[in-house]
């Protein structure tokens, strides 16, 4: 990263002057643990800044990816990010929620790093700055809910396509119930310890509309090691997208 306006990755750039969420680890782990082979049509859901999508053209060299993305200045930056790219002729952002999208096609793969943080409430008297207003809209669930997501997830997935989100762990418990309600089936996925030693703070969940032969296992990876280095494992994952060693 040169700056906090742009994150530079091995064969793509993210500007994100207007964007209320800039890239995080969320974004990068999630990306780097999504792959669908043979995948042709891919919806990022809440595409911020563009990176996953980005990511997605990258992994998936066959394939179209349509980006949703209601708040302006964020879709201005992954429209930006995109025309920069190596990938923009299949690359497409949509200034739209996700609740009034209704595909032409459905899609094979599906991605989301959704909001999950709720609004805090503001009092002068606690904080003499107002909060972020654009910036908690993006973290705020009430923009888009679990079960909207959930029925957003089954209306846009094909009969055989994978869905994969990231979530905390305090929320991963509660999608995956309602998933199970609407017939959309856990595959497994990734707990993700930030420090070795450490509880798991975040769940990657894919899903699908088939059922699994076996129990879906959720292995643990390990962001950093105990003296604050990425581990080898975190190293290894994301090796194909950074321009130079972590």
């Amino acid at each position: 990263m040169t700056s906090s306006k742009v994150f530079r990755f091995r064969d793509f750039e993210i500007h994100q002057e207007r964007a209320a969420m800039k890239v995080g680890t969320d974004a990068m782990l999630l990306g780097a643990l999504t792959y669908e082979r043979g995948a042709q049509r891919i919806l990022d859901i809440g595409t911020g800044t563009g990176v996953l999508a980005l990511m997605m053209a990258q992994r998936h060299p066959e394939a179209t990816i349509n980006a949703l993305e209601p708040e302006q200045g964020a879709s201005e930056d992954a429209a930006l990010n995109f025309g920069m790219s190596p990938y923009s002729h299949r690359l497409h952002t949509i200034q739209m929620r996700v609740q009034d999208y209704i595909p032409e096609e459905k899609y094979d793969l599906i991605i989301c790093n959704p909001p999950y943080f709720g609004m805090q409430t503001y009092s002068p008297k606690r904080d003499p700055n107002p909060p972020d207003v654009a910036r908690q809209s993006a973290r705020l669930q009430n923009t888009l809910n679990l079960d909207e997501l959930v029925h957003c997830f089954l209306r846009n997935i094909s009969d055989s396509g994978l869905i994969s989100v990231i979530l905390p762990e305090s929320e991963a418990e509660s999608l995956l119930q309602k998933a199970m309600v609407v017939q959309l089936n856990c595959w497994g996925g990734r707990s993700i310890v930030s420090v070795a030693g450490g509880a798991s703070v975040r769940r990657v969940i894919w899903l699908r509309k088939t059922v699994p032969e076996h129990a879906p296992q959720f292995e643990t990876l390990t962001i950093r090691n105990v003296d604050g280095s990425y581990s080898e494992a975190y190293r290894q994952l994301t090796r194909e997208y950074h321009g130079k060693e972590l």
